[in-house]
């Protein structure tokens, strides 16, 4: 007597809506980073027009995101990562967080020679970014950074802060 193959719930969903749930983060995540590109469009003064033409069907939608931005000011480039870390893991280990690896990583470039940022979800804080980018003068008064001091004096310090705070230090 042969038996029927089993399928469990996961089959199910994998069979039947695998591809529905990858979709669903696929969009959550183009729209996440389309909200934080406006916002930084918003701070430096640009149209937020530029990015209208963009959608989650493009090739590279963070590409052309970006493209937007880069070189704009202090920005040699930026970009939005939806990896999340926690506040606690941010304070500990933040040269261990998946922030800081993007920072690396991103487009293979250096974030201590061209000056980039990441910005990221913390857990439960809303959007923050990491970066090498500095402030602008008189801008440093009175706000929380966490600070990574760079052991070399022509490296750039890395920063840590809410993208509020950042995006308020620029307006």
């Amino acid at each position: 007597m042969s038996r029927s193959p089993s399928f469990t719930p996961g089959d199910v969903n994998d069979l039947f809506l695998g591809s529905l749930g990858k979709g669903r983060r696929k969009r959550e995540s183009f729209m996440w980073a389309r909200n934080v590109y406006k916002k930084l469009v918003d701070a430096y003064g640009l149209d937020r027009g530029l990015l209208n033409a963009y959608s989650d069907e493009a090739d590279d939608p963070e590409k052309d995101f970006r493209s937007v931005l880069e070189g704009i000011g202090e920005i040699e480039w930026i970009t939005a990562v939806k990896t999340e870390s926690t506040f606690g893991a941010i304070l500990d280990h933040p040269l261990k967080s998946p922030a800081f690896d993007a920072l690396l990583k991103y487009d293979l470039r250096d974030p201590f020679e061209d000056g980039g940022g990441v910005v990221f979800p913390m857990s439960g804080r809303g959007d923050w970014i990491i970066h090498t980018l500095g402030h602008p003068e008189g801008t440093l008064g009175g706000r929380s950074f966490i600070v990574i001091y760079a052991n070399n004096t022509d490296t750039r310090d890395i920063v840590i802060e809410s993208l509020a705070q950042f995006i308020e230090t620029r307006k």
